[in-house]
């Protein structure tokens, strides 16, 4: 299996920082793309506070409505959805759907931030999350609708339709959709046999083989667990910064979304 060397990106990231830093004539625009790709890094190396010093060092080098902000900002969201701030993850998202500008980028982008929401909306369901009382974008959830806001995405074949296909199966179970949700479960399996090969997604293909468990453990929390496990084991021996995968494919870590996904059961 390949491997993406993050602590080796990471290194080369904080030299070019203090280079340019040591320098007056560099553009701040370079000195915030390292601190982007530092903050990539940290996010998958698992290092969560370290990855909040480097997004207040990146904050302070953007300007807000810039294609640049933009981007840290989908960083910023991925760092508090995998340290499980999920508070500040919503703030983020709340913050950009909201944002004048955020109309005006490419629409691959914005379906991005429309998978997003249906992330936040299964955490604002479990309780993880308190929406604002002005806040009305989580009320009356529809499936259809948000299907049908994110068709370049479920086109993608680099594997951005599985983290798709995941929340709706999850969103099926919130609703207690069992039928519906064996559906989603074999459509992510046909989706993984014809895309997903296992050296290049292994992160992915061990957490559709966990969800497979969820029927054939009779969508029983204790039987899925325990039917699963392997698969966890799995998951721990590959994680995030061993993976080939690309890094906006897990947007929860796997591990923590499936014990969220049991406690539905």
């Amino acid at each position: 299996m390949g491997k993406y060397d993050y602590q080796k990106s990471k290194e080369i990231a904080t030299e070019g920082i203090k280079f340019i830093n040591s320098k007056r004539d560099y553009p701040e625009y370079y000195l915030s793309q390292l601190f982007l790709n530092k903050l990539v890094c940290h996010i998958q190396l698992g290092e969560y506070e370290e990855g909040a010093v480097t997004a207040k060092e990146c904050k302070k080098l953007l300007e807000e409505g810039s294609w640049n902000w933009f981007k840290a900002q989908e960083y910023f969201f991925m760092l508090a959805m995998h340290s499980g701030k999920y508070q500040e993850a919503y703030e983020v998202h709340r913050e950009m759907e909201v944002h004048p500008a955020f109309g005006q980028f490419a629409r691959f982008f914005r379906e991005l931030w429309v998978l997003y929401k249906g992330y936040l909306y299964f955490l604002v369901h479990t309780g993880h999350i308190t929406v604002a009382k002005d806040d009305r974008r989580f009320d009356n959830f529809k499936m259809s609708k948000f299907l049908n806001n994110v068709p370049q995405l479920s086109k993608d074949k680099r594997g951005m339709n599985v983290p798709i296909l995941i929340i709706q199966m999850i969103l099926q179970l919130v609703q207690g959709n069992h039928e519906v949700a064996l559906e989603r479960i074999e459509a992510i399996e046909k989706y993984r046999g014809r895309y997903a090969k296992d050296d290049e997604h292994y992160r992915s293909t061990c957490f559709i083989k966990l969800l497979q468990q969820i029927p054939k453990g009779n969508f029983k929390s204790k039987l899925v667990r325990q039917r699963g496990k392997r698969y966890v084991e799995n998951l721990k021996e590959v994680p995030l910064d061993f993976s080939t995968q690309a890094h906006e494919v897990e947007i929860m870590p796997f591990i923590l979304l499936w014990e969220m996904i049991l406690d539905l059961l």
